[in-house]
């Protein structure tokens, strides 16, 4: 067998890998960098088959791209089905908006939506020349899997995004052993402070902040952190909370498939202890008492939170919570380093508070060597992250025949 890394290999988005077992032709995720032009990955020759991880867009936004020139059935949780439609119209609108290309053409579109099939956790899948796959909980966001491939007594485990750590919304990634593991390095030189503590430390912050008359306002991801964060709020406060954004339709589609979360009673109950933002009187409720809004988009680059933002900081009304890592070039990022971000062409200098709590859906660095270690595979293949070959070093010295290919490379299985 042969991996064909065509994207997410020693940088962050667009993951892509291409298994070539001889017989078949499979790609692993198909992703795309969103803060990048729309990048994606360059899909070699025929494809048999896709399996797409999750919905995030820096896996599964250039799913359309594998039916430019072939036509695979392309296999997804049932969970991830809707929301990378939900993920995919909304790149698409804001690419039109913005005057950019996508890598591939509105057919394509329609062509992954035919050839799409869902398979659930721990089912197997074989394919004609007698191999199989199935998915296994990936632990990230809702529908998060792994990819446990098999041919013959050969086992290869492609993590995608994971994570074995404790979270309110999910039950984390649990190993299995394989010969070949593919698995992400994103935070493979830094842990993550324990989840417990940090969200003590972010519900005393919205409590000051709400004692002070402030409204709090937390930008965040629409796919997994949102609805993280909602139950996060539930455990620890009884302030009024608002929900706005595209994370509204998430949590509409996670009630649909209550399986992939840990416990659905939990967030039923969150859901009906808040408000949906429906319209300008619910937007006017939200803003007339010390309340928490939690809203699109996670990285400030448009949605309701931006307009909120610059509302709050004209009155000085209001503090920041952000909840996720914030990518170079994006509204968060310069929030964050320099007081600012840019709306409707125009820069706004910022004067509200900015706080940062790390609610990452990752594995950290002692998950990661942990989770190496539990597999036990024969090969270790380091991919999405900017530090893959340090991480790929790391594991050398501790025995691994480990790998930390560029975008190109090929490496025997």
């Amino acid at each position: 067998m042969d991996l064909h890394c065509l994207g997410g290999s020693q940088e962050v988005g667009k993951s892509c890998f291409l298994l070539d077992t001889g017989e078949l032709r499979i790609v692993m995720d198909c992703g795309m960098k969103v803060h990048d032009h729309n990048e994606g990955p360059v899909i070699p020759g025929k494809v048999d088959v896709g399996i797409i991880t999750h919905a995030h867009l820096d896996h599964s936004g250039c799913a359309p791209l594998l039916y430019k020139r072939n036509a695979p059935k392309t296999f997804c949780t049932y969970p991830t089905r809707p929301i990378m439609d939900l993920l995919l119209a909304d790149s698409e609108k804001i690419a039109r908006a913005e005057n950019k290309q996508l890598p591939y053409a509105s057919q394509n579109v329609k062509q992954l939506d035919k050839h799409l099939a869902c398979l659930g956790y721990d089912e197997d899948y074989e394919f004609k020349d007698g191999s199989n796959f199935r998915f296994l909980d990936a632990g990230h966001v809702p529908g998060s899997a792994q990819i446990l491939f098999k041919k013959g007594k050969r086992k290869v485990l492609y993590t995608g995004d994971f994570n074995t750590g404790y979270t309110r919304l999910h039950h984390p990634a649990k190993p299995v052993k394989a010969d070949v593991l593919i698995i992400e390095s994103t935070y493979a030189q830094r842990d993550h402070e324990p989840r417990k503590d940090v969200e003590k430390a972010f519900a005393r912050e919205v409590e000051k902040a709400l004692g002070d008359g402030l409204t709090v306002l937390v930008p965040a991801f629409a796919v997994g952190r949102t609805q993280e964060i909602l139950e996060v709020l539930r455990a620890h406060t009884k302030a009024p909370v608002f929900v706005n954004g595209m994370g509204k339709k998430v949590c509409d589609i996670i009630m649909d498939y209550p399986s992939y979360i840990k416990s659905p009673e939990n967030f039923a109950e969150t859901m009906r202890n808040v408000t949906i933002i429906q319209g300008k009187s619910d937007e006017k409720k939200a803003f007339r008492e010390p309340s928490v809004i939690v809203s699109t988009a996670g990285m400030l680059d448009g949605g309701p939170m931006l307009s909120y933002l610059d509302k709050c900081n004209q009155k000085n009304s209001a503090v920041v919570l952000l909840t996720g890592y914030q990518v170079e070039g994006t509204n968060g990022y310069s929030l964050v380093n320099e007081g600012r971000v840019r709306s409707e062409g125009i820069e706004k200098v910022i004067q509200l508070p900015v706080k940062h709590f790390d609610f990452s859906a990752h594995s950290g660095r002692i998950e990661l060597f942990n989770y190496v270690d539990a597999v036990n595979p024969e090969k270790v293949v380091c991919v999405h992250g900017d530090a893959c070959k340090d991480f790929a070093e790391e594991l050398k010295n501790e025995g691994y025949d480990a790998f930390a290919p560029a975008v190109g490379d090929k490496i025997k299985l």
